[in-house]
């Protein structure tokens, strides 16, 4: 139903602008056919006195067309060329009428003539001809153009339409004072990008800081991409076919796919690829790979060749860390032993029940360390212990080990043991005062 009253809405607004458009037509005929006798001069210049009604019904009508194609996602079908035509027969018609009524002028000593030639060259507001877009009549004075200005809601996927609209209209239109484009700018907006400017004095000299503001804000062709690849990715599964779950389809994936269209992203497959592997990287190097990106829309191959070079670098800096001083290590396949050094290393390794009180032997083979990889546990890990306390947390948690003893098959709250320090329930390695502790500590061994 929603479709059909759409279409409607479009074929209506044709209808009312191809009837403004004939009409103009016919006057431009009467303009290239015109005798040169008082009679068919006089007919012409009163039908030209309503060029100017015309225009804004041709104007009005054409630019809700447009909004019409836009919300029905068929923009395509618009013909620029259509308004550029009748603009050329709107001039053509005002430049006859402009030499007849001169003429006439000049001749009659009719007063209503004489009056209405004279206010050619006085007062703007009382010229029988229109004042439409290129004004060969006389110079307009800065007017808020008939033309419906367009509105934004702040929303980053309507600013494309209405940044090219409102520069069409008013932006690029030289006979506007900057101080009234302000003022339309101004009316055009809403809240939220009104609360852009409001630290900004309307005046002439601060329209192009007021615009370049909103540019500067909303022109994010990257930000708007990811949006709307965002918004398609996490579209919600139909369960049923029906009238509006597949409306929600096409107006979703119709408007999300123009707008990428119209972005002329080079690349757009790759850089949806781009999308898809960056949202699994860890916050830290989508930061990383950000700050070395200079291309507007990146490509899957530039993500993939940095990662690698990360995974090189931290490599690298990982077989560079020296290992903390701890236990003479076994030789010839004999367990060595190693006092610990404190009274707290002794709290702790009785604390966890799992060690030696004051002996660290060899590591069973069989063991494997959550942080690096190694035959070993993950608290006798030099590189765990290098890390600060809230990277070893997140480290735990993201293996779902238990906060207290490093285990796995139950939560903290259901392990016996607790923090040697505190008495709490997490592991001395998690412990808040301990992260003042040198991390070379004397490695435990299962």
């Amino acid at each position: 139903m929603e479709t059909n009253r759409d279409e409607r809405s479009i074929r209506r607004a044709l209808a009312k602008r191809s009837s403004a458009i004939r009409r103009i037509e016919d006057l431009h005929r009467q303009a290239s056919i015109i005798e040169p006798d008082d009679l068919t001069i006089s007919q012409f210049l009163i039908a030209a006195n309503t060029l100017d009604e015309l225009w804004k019904r041709f104007s009005v009508e054409n630019d809700f067309y447009l909004d019409e194609l836009i919300e029905a996602d068929r923009v395509a079908e618009f013909s620029y060329d259509e308004e550029i035509r009748v603009s050329n027969l709107v001039m053509n018609i005002k430049a006859v009428a402009l030499k007849y009524s001169t003429k006439a002028g000049e001749k009659s000593d009719d007063p209503a003539v004489v009056k209405q030639t004279a206010s050619n060259d006085g007062d703007s507001t009382s010229s029988p001809f229109p004042k439409g877009p290129n004004e060969l009549v006389q110079k307009r004075s800065s007017r808020l153009p008939e033309i419906p200005l367009p509105k934004f809601d702040g929303k980053l996927k309507n600013w494309p339409v209405f940044r090219d609209r409102f520069m069409t209209i008013v932006h690029n239109d030289p006979e506007i004072a900057d101080v009234d484009k302000f003022y339309y700018l101004l009316g055009c907006l809403s809240e939220d990008p009104v609360d852009a400017l409001k630290g900004i004095t309307v005046s002439s000299n601060t329209y192009k800081l007021a615009w370049d503001t909103l540019v500067h804000r909303y022109d994010k062709p990257r930000s708007l991409a990811s949006d709307i690849l965002d918004d398609l990715l996490s579209a919600p599964i139909s369960t049923q076919e029906n009238s509006d779950s597949l409306t929600d389809f096409l107006n979703r994936f119709d408007e999300g796919v123009a707008i990428l269209q119209s972005l002329e992203i080079p690349d757009l497959g790759s850089f949806i690829l781009f999308i898809l592997a960056s949202r699994t990287l860890p916050i830290i190097s989508r930061k990383l790979f950000e700050a070395e990106n200079k291309a507007t829309f990146p490509s899957f191959d530039e993500l993939n060749q940095f990662i690698k070079h990360r995974l090189q670098v931290v490599e690298n800096a990982s077989s560079q860390v020296r290992p903390s001083p701890g236990p003479v290590r076994s030789v010839a396949g004999k367990k060595s032993l190693s006092f610990v050094g404190t009274a707290k290393k002794k709290t702790e390794q009785h604390s966890y029940g799992k060690r030696p009180t004051a002996l660290v032997t060899s590591r069973s083979s069989n063991v494997k360390c959550f942080c690096c990889g190694s035959n070993h546990q993950l608290a006798d890990c030099d590189r765990f212990r290098q890390l600060t306390i809230d990277e070893r947390f997140k480290l735990v948690t993201s293996y779902r080990l238990c906060l207290v003893c490093f285990g796995e098959g139950h939560w903290a709250n259901k392990c016996k043991l607790k923090c040697p320090v505190c008495s709490r329930q997490h592991h001395s390695l998690l412990h808040r005062e301990a992260a003042s502790e040198p991390a070379s500590s004397s490695p435990q061994t299962s």
